[in-house]
């Protein structure tokens, strides 16, 4: 892959004051940029080696346009590593930008740092409190696991949830569906009948993804009541209330 990469010399002249709206303007282009496949096309001015490389890295997490590879997502994530290009992201951060405390959240979990921890844990706290999707999905999953935050499953399945409803909009809208499906089977009073619409709403929005096989987790259920679920998911539009079983 060849990319123009420009300059960071002009970044670097710029005044102190300047340089602070630069760094917020700089990720606010990057942040647009990754919703899109990675054409690799060159981004003007001197925002293009941090846009670029976030685009790509964003594009390999979620295998948006290219296959998905956590190996490629890390090796790009490390291309924005220098001190000037932490230092946009933090800008950004601060101003409240909940993309870019995601992003700092991401790398900064990728250095699997212990100082870095509590920085990196508040940071996607509160980009999910402000409403960002792939925040939420990522604190939902945080909060299930319970190895980096207190585990609590309530609030975890909330997340997840408030993540899911925005459908397609969310990329990472198969990893919010697999995680209400694990987290409805693992109950102490298992709703498969909840899964199993969880699983058709997974399986609907991207069938590449098999974490959660509708046809294995329906199984136990009665064959009209595959069907009523089945056709419940397939009725649901995102941002509307998803189904509740009785």
């Amino acid at each position: 892959m060849l990319l123009s990469l420009v300059s960071l010399s002009t970044v670097n002249a710029a005044p102190a004051a300047a340089r602070k709206q630069q760094a917020a303007e700089c990720y606010d282009q990057a942040a647009e940029l990754h919703k899109l496949p990675p054409s690799l096309q060159p981004v003007p001015g001197p925002c293009a080696k941090d846009a670029d490389s976030l685009r790509i890295a964003r594009a390999y997490e979620h295998g948006i346009g290219v296959p998905r590879s956590e190996l490629m997502a890390a090796q790009w994530y490390g291309r924005v590593n220098s001190n000037e290009s932490l230092a946009w992201l933090r800008e950004a951060a601060q101003r409240g930008n909940a993309a870019a405390q995601h992003e700092l959240y991401n790398l900064l979990s990728l250095r699997q740092d212990p100082a870095l921890e509590p920085e990196a844990i508040a940071l996607e706290q509160k980009a999910a409190a402000s409403g960002y999707p792939p925040a939420i999905l990522m604190y939902a999953l945080l909060l299930e696991d319970g190895s980096r935050v207190p585990r609590d499953v309530p609030l975890a399945r909330k997340m997840a949830l408030q993540a899911a409803a925005n459908g397609p909009a969310l990329k990472e809208v198969h990893a919010a569906f697999s995680l209400l499906v694990a987290i409805e089977l693992a109950a102490p009073a298992p709703n498969t009948l909840q899964a199993c619409y969880f699983a058709q709403l997974s399986h609907r929005f991207t069938p590449r993804y098999l974490h959660s096989d509708p046809a294995e987790i329906c199984s136990p259920l009665k064959a009209r009541q595959r069907a009523e679920v089945t056709a419940l998911a397939r009725q649901w539009k995102a941002g509307t209330p998803l189904w509740t079983a009785p």
